[in-house]
């Protein structure tokens, strides 16, 4: 049984005696199941390297490797410090407040992945520019070690 709402199910496993035996009292044994979906998360960008004012566009991919479904899923997208980078738009219908990008992505079910964009420009920046995303459900996710992804760029006159 694969629960597709979060939080513990109950399964009711019945068994009745059979004829000729004593007590045909019917038997329960409730069992606990609670919905797990792994979430993973990861990032690219459209290069490697930058020239200030440039725009980078970066991928974000979620993938619900099961075995339930996620429900309620949202990516959290830690935009570089403002005075590095503008936000420019996001194909994900994300929130932006502060630095901080919130996008809803529904329900994920077991075995796909959805997918969306964010653009920046990077101004003054020079050096590393370090983006980060992390994904999140109500439903229990049984590794969190692939729940985050950190994508760096380096920003150079040279480009």
């Amino acid at each position: 049984m694969q629960p597709r709402q979060p939080g513990p199910r109950r399964q009711r496993h019945d068994r009745r005696r059979g004829p000729g035996q004593p007590n045909h009292a019917r038997r329960q044994a409730l069992t606990a199941v609670q919905a797990r979906a792994d979430l993973a998360v990861t990032k690219t960008s459209d290069a490697a390297t930058y020239k200030p004012w440039s725009v980078i566009t970066y991928t974000v991919i979620v993938v619900n490797n099961g075995p339930s479904d996620a429900l309620r899923v949202v990516v959290t997208d830690e935009l570089p410090t403002v005075r590095q980078t503008t936000y420019l738009s996001d194909t994900g219908r994300c929130t932006l407040r502060d630095d901080t990008l919130t996008c809803n992505l529904g329900d994920l079910p077991a075995g796909t992945r959805k997918s969306f964009d964010i653009s920046i420009r990077v101004e003054r920046a020079r050096g590393e520019v370090t983006n980060r995303a992390s994904v999140g459900s109500v439903t229990v996710d049984p590794d969190a070690t692939n729940n985050t992804a950190i994508r760096t760029v380096i920003v150079h006159r040279g480009g």
